[in-house]
Order: structure tokens, then C-alpha cells, then sequence
């Protein structure tokens, strides 16, 4: 993930925010 694509960081999010709760 080199670019600052929001959709990746979307998907980072989507993908850990289950497991920071």
C-alpha cells in the first residue's frame, strides 16, 4: 500500500478494527 488510497485505508480499517475493539 504505497499510495494514500482511502480505500485501503478503508479496508485496514475494516479488517482490524474487529480485533482493536
Amino acid at each position: 500500500m504505497v499510495n494514500n488510497n482511502p480505500v485501503s485505508y478503508l479496508l485496514l480499517y475494516l479488517i482490524i478494527e474487529p480485533y482493536a475493539v
